[in-house]
């Protein structure tokens, strides 16, 4: 084995390595590209890693490359990315390789510092804005379990290809109709709030965090309609609302529904699915409730409930309101047939002024009080709700609030 004992040479050799090092990677220092630790040190600290991104931006809805424009971040075009207080111009490659139209839609994107989050715009004239975050990582995981360490990039990149959208491209004008108490709601303020997906979202593509999408706001005209452009939507987009009622309005609530997906809802009429009908509800109004009842035993088995706002049944629950006997000899009740929306067995009866519910068996074959004495009746299955309000804003279980066990007397 050989030995270096010329101190010369040793310092040459040294140096070399040193050169050797230095050599592998870019170096950052207030003078240059070293760093000074220590008095006698020449420790290099390198400079601070970033990566790249590149990929492809398509229509989202013909899946064609969209031909990227130049980015300007001060013009607010083409695809960034924003690292603090910066913004990071991305290279369109169609324009270094124009004879190759494959290249349409391909970008890359360097100088993005690696192990962090750091939100993305892609903005092209025609298509809705989209925004998200991204993020460069420095090592891959190793492939076998007896491996020691991630393996470090040599060139961190990420592929990140992005969906656009184009903006009135087959949508119509969506109308938001508000009624409260089956009255238009003049002056209200519908806000049609773009969600974080579009149906057609799917697939090896950045989702959406859509910062970058702006609330829309429209005002209901005398017949309680707030109209959104069909220019300004985007087939398949997901978009919340909230209606917020006019000054003075009866009611004071907000109503929010989630979910309203652009040209592909459900059709339920002729206008659909453009149309949106909302019932506002108004929360200062007290929780619905029984504020008297009738207690006396009677011949009819008769119930009356009387509640302290105006009442209709749950949509769909008519069906399943049931009465059932007890101490019968001979009395019976109508059989109940399901799926007719009706109740065989019982006749609900609600005041026109909505306040009084009065619930009544229906006799297949009446009892003889004399010869059964201790005949009671019990109903169940009554669900109602305010009158004029969303199925599930509030509904109250008549069983919970009323004693519904009548006894016969004559």
């Amino acid at each position: 084995m050989r030995t270096i004992k010329d101190s010369a040479t040793a310092a040459a050799l040294a140096a070399l390595t040193a050169l050797t090092l230095t050599s592998c990677g870019k170096e950052s220092s207030s003078k240059g590209d070293v760093t000074e630790v220590g008095k006698d040190s020449h420790v290099a600290i390198p400079a601070t890693p970033t990566g790249c991104i590149q990929g492809v931006v398509i229509n989202g809805l013909t899946g064609e490359r969209i031909a990227l424009p130049a980015t300007s971040a001060a013009d607010g075009k083409g695809l960034m990315v924003r690292v603090r207080d910066k913004l990071l111009e991305s290279t369109n490659l169609l324009t270094n390789f124009a004879k190759n139209t494959a290249m349409t839609g391909e970008y890359s994107l360097c100088s993005i510092p690696l192990e962090d989050e750091f939100p993305i715009y892609a903005l092209v004239d025609g298509f809705q804005a989209f925004g998200s975050k991204v993020k460069v990582t420095s090592s891959v995981a190793q492939l076998t379990p007896q491996a020691d360490a991630d393996i470090q990039k040599p060139t961190p990149t990420k592929i990140v290809n992005i969906k656009l959208y184009p903006v009135g491209q087959q949508t119509q004008d969506l109308k938001v109709h508000v009624l409260y108490a089956a009255d238009p709601v003049k002056g209200a303020t519908v806000q049609l709030v773009p969600a974080d997906q579009n149906f057609l979202d799917g697939g090896d593509f950045l989702a959406p965090g859509n910062g970058a999408l702006l609330t829309q706001t429209a005002t209901t005209d005398d017949n309680g309609d707030a109209t959104f452009a069909g220019a300004n939507l985007v087939l398949g987009g997901v978009y919340d609302y909230k209606v917020l009622p006019a000054a003075g309005a009866a009611f004071t609530a907000q109503k929010v529904a989630a979910g309203v997906t652009i040209g592909l809802q459900a059709a339920k009429g002729a206008d659909a699915p453009y149309v949106i009908n909302v019932k506002a509800v108004d929360d200062t109004a007290p929780k619905l409730a029984v504020i008297s009842e009738s207690r006396e035993p009677n011949a009819d088995g008769r119930k009356i409930c009387v509640l302290n706002r105006p009442v209709e049944l749950v949509k769909g629950t008519a069906d399943g309101v049931t009465a059932s006997l007890t101490g019968a000899a001979n009395a019976t009740l109508k059989a109940a047939t399901a799926g007719n929306d009706s109740s065989e067995t019982v006749n609900v009866v609600i005041s026109k002024d909505g306040y009084t519910v009065t619930l009544t068996p229906i006799w297949d074959k009446t009892p003889d009080l004399s010869k059964e004495p201790a005949i009671a009746v019990s109903f169940a299955n009554v669900f109602l709700k305010p009158s004029s309000y969303p199925d599930l804003a509030e509904r109250l279980d008549l069983a919970t609030a009323c004693e519904l066990k009548v006894g016969l007397a004559r």
